[in-house]
Protein backbone atom coordinates (compact mmCIF):
# COMPACT_ATOMS: atom_id res chain seq x y z
CA UNK A 1 0.00 0.00 0.00
CA UNK A 2 2.66 2.54 1.01
CA UNK A 3 4.28 1.79 -2.59
CA UNK A 4 0.95 3.13 -4.26
CA UNK A 5 1.72 6.61 -2.66
CA UNK A 6 5.12 6.59 -4.27
CA UNK A 7 4.80 5.23 -7.49
CA UNK A 8 5.57 7.83 -10.03
CA UNK A 9 7.00 7.14 -13.67
CA UNK A 10 8.57 9.60 -16.07
CA UNK A 11 10.13 9.31 -18.98
CA UNK A 12 12.80 11.53 -18.60
CA UNK A 13 14.00 14.82 -16.79
CA UNK A 14 17.37 16.30 -15.49
CA UNK A 15 17.83 18.53 -12.61
CA UNK A 16 18.62 22.08 -13.73
CA UNK A 17 22.05 23.27 -13.38
CA UNK A 18 21.03 26.82 -12.82
CA UNK A 19 18.21 26.16 -10.36
CA UNK A 20 19.50 23.77 -8.23
CA UNK A 21 17.33 21.23 -7.59
CA UNK A 22 14.62 21.93 -9.91
CA UNK A 23 13.84 19.62 -13.23
CA UNK A 24 14.16 20.32 -16.32
CA UNK A 25 11.75 18.20 -18.97
CA UNK A 26 13.08 18.57 -22.70
CA UNK A 27 11.15 17.60 -25.47
CA UNK A 28 9.22 14.48 -25.29
CA UNK A 29 9.98 14.31 -21.76
CA UNK A 30 6.79 13.69 -18.84
CA UNK A 31 6.28 13.19 -15.29
CA UNK A 32 3.12 11.17 -14.25
CA UNK A 33 2.11 11.78 -11.12
CA UNK A 34 -1.17 9.68 -9.57
CA UNK A 35 -3.33 11.09 -7.16
CA UNK A 36 -3.96 8.10 -4.94
CA UNK A 37 -4.09 9.30 -1.76
CA UNK A 38 -7.29 9.58 0.54
CA UNK A 39 -7.99 13.55 1.81
CA UNK A 40 -11.04 14.55 4.14
CA UNK A 41 -12.06 18.29 2.41
CA UNK A 42 -9.50 19.21 -0.17
CA UNK A 43 -6.45 18.02 -2.03
CA UNK A 44 -3.86 20.45 -3.25
CA UNK A 45 -1.51 20.50 -5.64
CA UNK A 46 1.17 23.52 -5.79
CA UNK A 47 4.26 23.59 -7.73
CA UNK A 48 6.53 25.97 -9.40
CA UNK A 49 6.87 26.10 -12.97
CA UNK A 50 8.87 28.11 -15.66
CA UNK A 51 8.01 27.86 -19.20
CA UNK A 52 10.34 29.04 -22.01
CA UNK A 53 8.50 27.86 -24.68
CA UNK A 54 4.53 29.53 -25.53
CA UNK A 55 1.60 27.92 -27.00
CA UNK A 56 2.19 24.54 -25.95
CA UNK A 57 0.08 22.17 -23.11
CA UNK A 58 2.43 21.77 -20.32
CA UNK A 59 -0.25 19.60 -18.31
CA UNK A 60 -2.47 17.11 -18.62
CA UNK A 61 -5.18 16.04 -16.04
CA UNK A 62 -5.89 12.17 -17.25
CA UNK A 63 -8.20 9.85 -16.06
CA UNK A 64 -6.11 6.38 -16.48
CA UNK A 65 -9.65 4.64 -16.02
CA UNK A 66 -10.30 5.73 -19.39
CA UNK A 67 -7.34 7.19 -20.73
CA UNK A 68 -9.19 10.18 -21.17
CA UNK A 69 -7.94 13.94 -20.59
CA UNK A 70 -9.92 15.27 -18.41
CA UNK A 71 -8.55 19.12 -18.09
CA UNK A 72 -5.60 20.65 -20.03
CA UNK A 73 -3.72 23.84 -18.83
CA UNK A 74 -1.76 25.33 -21.72
CA UNK A 75 -0.33 28.37 -22.97
CA UNK A 76 -1.88 30.07 -26.21
CA UNK A 77 0.19 32.12 -28.95
CA UNK A 78 -0.70 35.42 -26.69
CA UNK A 79 1.07 33.87 -23.56
CA UNK A 80 -2.25 33.60 -21.80
CA UNK A 81 -3.24 30.65 -19.72
CA UNK A 82 -5.71 28.40 -21.44
CA UNK A 83 -7.71 25.73 -19.21
CA UNK A 84 -10.10 23.17 -21.02
CA UNK A 85 -12.57 20.55 -19.55
CA UNK A 86 -13.50 17.79 -21.48
CA UNK A 87 -17.27 17.80 -19.87
CA UNK A 88 -17.46 20.29 -16.42
CA UNK A 89 -19.10 23.25 -16.39
CA UNK A 90 -16.96 26.34 -16.22
CA UNK A 91 -17.91 28.28 -13.46
CA UNK A 92 -15.40 31.51 -13.57
CA UNK A 93 -12.68 32.08 -15.84
CA UNK A 94 -10.04 35.37 -15.10
CA UNK A 95 -7.07 35.76 -18.21
CA UNK A 96 -3.83 35.35 -16.61
CA UNK A 97 -0.76 36.54 -18.60
CA UNK A 98 2.24 34.37 -18.61
CA UNK A 99 5.89 35.34 -19.29
CA UNK A 100 8.75 33.22 -21.01
CA UNK A 101 11.70 32.03 -18.36
CA UNK A 102 9.41 33.56 -15.13
CA UNK A 103 8.80 31.27 -12.23
CA UNK A 104 5.24 31.08 -11.78
CA UNK A 105 3.95 29.56 -8.41
CA UNK A 106 0.40 27.12 -9.66
CA UNK A 107 -2.28 25.41 -6.99
CA UNK A 108 -4.97 23.12 -7.91
CA UNK A 109 -7.34 22.95 -5.61
CA UNK A 110 -9.71 19.50 -5.46
CA UNK A 111 -12.77 20.45 -3.10
CA UNK A 112 -14.75 17.19 -2.33
CA UNK A 113 -17.72 18.37 -0.90
CA UNK A 114 -18.05 20.65 -3.57
CA UNK A 115 -17.63 19.07 -6.23
CA UNK A 116 -15.40 22.18 -7.94
CA UNK A 117 -12.15 21.96 -8.85
CA UNK A 118 -10.09 25.37 -9.03
CA UNK A 119 -7.18 26.66 -10.53
CA UNK A 120 -4.39 29.08 -9.11
CA UNK A 121 -1.33 31.14 -10.41
CA UNK A 122 0.34 33.26 -8.12
CA UNK A 123 -2.41 33.04 -5.38
CA UNK A 124 -4.97 34.86 -8.67
CA UNK A 125 -7.91 32.14 -9.00
CA UNK A 126 -7.85 31.95 -13.22
CA UNK A 127 -10.36 29.05 -13.70
CA UNK A 128 -13.36 27.39 -11.22
CA UNK A 129 -14.79 24.38 -12.88
CA UNK A 130 -17.86 21.96 -11.34
CA UNK A 131 -17.44 18.68 -11.96
CA UNK A 132 -20.39 16.90 -13.55
CA UNK A 133 -19.03 13.35 -14.62
CA UNK A 134 -18.45 11.80 -11.09
CA UNK A 135 -15.12 11.66 -11.86
CA UNK A 136 -13.06 9.10 -8.81
CA UNK A 137 -10.21 11.82 -7.60
CA UNK A 138 -7.87 8.72 -7.48
CA UNK A 139 -8.56 8.13 -10.66
CA UNK A 140 -6.28 10.86 -11.97
CA UNK A 141 -2.60 11.63 -13.18
CA UNK A 142 -0.86 14.96 -13.39
CA UNK A 143 0.86 14.17 -16.82
CA UNK A 144 3.63 17.54 -17.11
CA UNK A 145 4.58 17.05 -20.49
CA UNK A 146 7.44 19.25 -22.65
CA UNK A 147 5.64 18.67 -26.63
CA UNK A 148 7.32 21.56 -28.04
CA UNK A 149 10.85 20.97 -30.34
CA UNK A 150 12.55 23.36 -28.61
CA UNK A 151 12.75 25.08 -25.34
CA UNK A 152 12.21 23.72 -21.24
CA UNK A 153 9.88 23.31 -18.99
CA UNK A 154 11.52 24.20 -15.66
CA UNK A 155 9.77 22.16 -12.28
CA UNK A 156 10.12 23.02 -9.44
CA UNK A 157 8.94 22.18 -5.48
CA UNK A 158 5.70 20.01 -5.98
CA UNK A 159 3.89 18.77 -3.28
CA UNK A 160 0.25 17.20 -2.48
CA UNK A 161 -1.59 18.38 0.62
CA UNK A 162 -4.82 17.60 2.64
CA UNK A 163 -6.10 20.90 3.08
CA UNK A 164 -8.73 21.26 5.56
CA UNK A 165 -9.03 25.32 5.12
CA UNK A 166 -8.46 27.76 2.38
CA UNK A 167 -5.79 28.02 0.33
CA UNK A 168 -3.84 30.78 2.42
CA UNK A 169 -1.41 28.14 4.25
CA UNK A 170 -0.41 27.03 0.69
CA UNK A 171 0.24 30.80 -0.13
CA UNK A 172 2.38 31.67 3.24
CA UNK A 173 4.57 28.55 2.90
CA UNK A 174 5.02 28.37 -0.90
CA UNK A 175 8.45 29.71 -0.99
CA UNK A 176 9.61 27.61 1.91
CA UNK A 177 10.66 23.99 1.63
CA UNK A 178 9.64 23.37 4.97
CA UNK A 179 5.49 23.46 5.05
CA UNK A 180 4.11 24.65 8.49
CA UNK A 181 -0.02 24.34 8.88
CA UNK A 182 -1.58 22.79 11.78
CA UNK A 183 -4.72 22.25 10.02
CA UNK A 184 -3.59 20.74 6.94
CA UNK A 185 -0.68 17.97 6.09
CA UNK A 186 2.05 17.47 3.27
CA UNK A 187 1.09 13.75 1.53
CA UNK A 188 4.07 14.19 -1.03
CA UNK A 189 6.28 16.66 -1.39
CA UNK A 190 9.42 16.49 -4.40
CA UNK A 191 12.20 18.71 -4.22
CA UNK A 192 13.52 16.89 -7.39
CA UNK A 193 17.06 16.30 -5.02
CA UNK A 194 19.79 13.60 -6.58
CA UNK A 195 18.17 11.40 -4.12
CA UNK A 196 14.86 11.44 -5.63
CA UNK A 197 16.26 11.28 -9.40
CA UNK A 198 17.93 8.16 -8.30
CA UNK A 199 14.51 6.63 -6.42
CA UNK A 200 12.86 7.65 -9.95
CA UNK A 201 14.99 6.15 -12.10
CA UNK A 202 14.46 2.77 -9.73
CA UNK A 203 10.94 2.69 -9.96
CA UNK A 204 10.98 3.30 -13.45
CA UNK A 205 12.55 -0.05 -14.32
CA UNK A 206 9.93 -1.80 -12.01
CA UNK A 207 6.95 0.18 -13.14
CA UNK A 208 7.57 1.12 -16.75
CA UNK A 209 3.97 -0.24 -17.81
CA UNK A 210 1.75 0.96 -15.21
CA UNK A 211 0.52 4.50 -17.19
Amino acid sequence: ETDKLYNLSFNYYQRYSTAGSSASLIQGSYLNIPLVYNFDEVLAVEFWMKVNNSSSTFLEIINWETNRVEYSLSINDNQILVLSSMNDELLSINPFFISENVWYHYNINFEKEKSELSFFCDEHEIARFKIQNNIEFDNLVFHFQNEKQRGEINLDQLRVINLNQTSSAINRNKNYIDYSDDSSSVILQLNFSDTELSNFLNRSEEHTSEF
